[in-house]
């Protein structure tokens, strides 16, 4: 199989290669790549992707313990081999220590797993469903427990679950905990939640979970959290106070590329919906939180932050995030210092993009696009807004203007009704953005700018369209440029290619006018990694790359992917 990224806007174009390979080539040398594995693996608008979690080869290898309650010689006195397994998850909790791994086999475990021991550095105790979200479980209450991985299982809760600890999928309460591609459904509380007083859980990675039909999604608390690529959708009130996507305390997070959705009226009753909310009520605190690519609609707010009791919380940065279909307000900041809104796209707001009461001093908002909303951003003093290079269209304009402010102008999105926010050729977005060198991707991890100029709101305009196809020893590539704006004349392209043992080969050059070329010469059956480069003398204005293996026989399918 040979993937690209491509410049057309929300498509991954995978095609999968079907060959009879000569006996005397090595099944090493049979290399499969996940779809969207060039470079970098990308969230498409409107749906949930996200990565491939191996297993951490890095760490020192311990004991592998199985267990399997469906088996009838399984039993705990049993020695946890694969010929021999346990029958408890809770008897493999007692036994694993720094460097062991737990395969867990399909079935329904009515268990909540408390680990005895810690893993250090280099050793983590990792508990694995086997197949992947084959085992359903009760969840994780990982105190004492530190360097510990839970990962592809299902989760969910069961009245018999009375302790404070038991209410969320899991509660963590250590440090450098992974909780990966993991499903949780049906939780009363949150899927994933953090210890929210001292000691505080720190460098925990969430990444890839569903959360499904609970009252929250994550509770992030702590230090150094990343939460990444997690889907929470349709959130349900089971109890009292309200049903949040996301709440985050604590410092130096980073958030991103998470898609959050699919909450309807009739199911949160009263409840109030945040994307992402964070207060101070009872002295929490939390500083330096990065808030980057990710999408969010069917909302109250997607953020609802306040200071108003302590002043503790400030310096948090939206980036590349979508925020669409909300019910009232886009970003609502209360008395929190140095909120900074930059290259996002709101869309389809009841009320408000961004408004700033209070004590809400030193907010930037620049960069971003304002669609469809009664007003588009605004502040109450004493707060402060330094606003500018924004595009607002069906929205009140600011009440202090910026300079470059766009307003009265279609965004002009590829397909507005479909949720499809990438810009089109012909927009005002394009090129009319602030340098701002802190946002050097997209939500779609598109590298900013293109052009060297700065597009406004959530998505780079992508004017090149590049292809790479497997032919017998070759690969042909074809490219070209979509633009209201044309490439300078002085462009020339630059290729390079690379076998997989990693051997140097020299750059070719064509002209400006060139649009395709053919590498002649190559192995069949070898993994070629292609980069096409728009060079402006040495400004590199655009560089996108392929994986490509040529073959004499093959059949290819392309499958596209929205």
């Amino acid at each position: 199989m040979f993937t690209i990224r491509t410049a057309l806007s929300g498509l991954t174009v995978c095609f999968f290669l079907i060959a009879v390979l000569p006996l005397n080539v090595g099944i090493d040398r049979c290399i499969e790549l996940p779809c969207g594995s060039v470079l970098d693996p990308g969230k498409e608008p409107g749906r949930h992707a996200g990565l491939t979690l191996p297993l951490d080869t890095s760490q020192t290898a311990g004991a592998t313990y199985y267990v399997d309650q469906s088996n009838l010689q399984a039993s705990d006195t049993n020695p946890g081999t694969e010929a021999r397994l346990w029958k408890t998850i809770t008897h493999a909790a007692s036994v694993a220590v720094a460097g062991d791994t737990v395969y867990v086999k399909a079935g329904m475990y009515p268990e909540r797993i408390h680990p005895a021991h810690s893993g250090s550095a280099g050793k983590r105790i990792t508990f694995l469903s086997l197949p992947r979200r084959a085992a359903t479980m009760w969840g994780f209450y990982t105190e004492g427990s530190n360097f510990l991985t839970i990962q592809g299982f299902n989760i969910t809760t069961d009245p018999s679950l009375t302790d404070w600890t038991d209410s969320d999928g899991v509660f963590i309460r250590s440090d450098d905990v992974e909780v990966l591609d993991n499903y949780f459904y049906n939780l009363d509380s949150a899927g994933v939640s953090g210890y929210w007083h001292d000691p505080y859980p720190h460098r925990a990675h969430i990444a890839n979970n569903t959360i499904y039909h609970s009252q929250y999604g994550l509770g992030i608390t702590g230090y150094d959290w990343i939460v990444e690529y997690n889907e929470v959708n349709r959130l349900y009130k089971y109890g009292s106070g309200d049903a949040d996507y996301s709440r985050f305390f604590g410092n130096n997070h980073i958030i991103r590329w998470n898609y959050f959705h699919g909450s309807l009226a009739s199911e949160i009753g009263d409840a109030h919906v945040d994307c992402f909310q964070t207060f101070d009520n009872n002295g929490e605190f939390s500083t330096g939180v990065v808030i980057d690519g990710n999408r969010c609609s069917e909302f109250h707010q997607g953020f609802m932050g306040e200071s108003i009791y302590y002043h503790t919380i400030s310096h948090v940065t939206f980036k590349n995030n979508l925020f669409v279909n909300g019910w009232a307000w886009g970003l609502c900041i209360q008395d929190l210092a140095y909120v900074t809104a930059i290259n996002n796209t709101f869309a389809n707001i009841g009320y408000h993009g961004i408004g700033m009461r209070g004590n809400s001093l030193g907010g930037v908002v620049k960069n971003n696009i304002f669609y469809n909303m009664e007003t588009s951003y605004w502040f109450e003093s004493p707060s402060s807004i330094d606003g500018d290079y924004n595009l607002i269209f069906n929205a009140q304009d600011p009440p202090v203007k910026g300079l470059h402010d766009i307003t009265g102008k279609d965004p002009k999105f590829v397909n507005t009704a479909g949720g499809d926010f990438h810009l089109q050729a012909s927009s005002p977005a394009v090129d009319a953005g602030m340098a701002i060198p802190a946002v050097n991707q997209d939500y779609d991890r598109v590298p900013r700018p293109i052009m060297n100029v700065w597009d406004i709101g959530a998505f780079e305009y992508q004017p090149f369209r590049f292809g790479a196809a497997p032919q017998n020893g070759a690969i042909a590539l074809s490219w070209q440029f979509v633009s209201a704006k044309p490439l300078p004349a002085t462009v020339t392209w630059q290729i390079n290619y690379t076998p997989a043992n990693g051997a140097e080969t020299p750059p070719i050059f064509e002209a400006y006018e060139a649009r395709a070329h053919k590498l002649n010469g190559l192995s069949n059956y070898t993994l070629y990694t292609v980069t096409l480069t728009a060079l402006d003398g040495s400004t590199t204005l655009y560089s996108a790359s392929a994986q490509v293996m040529p073959s004499d026989r093959l059949v290819y399918m392309p499958v596209i992917l929205r």
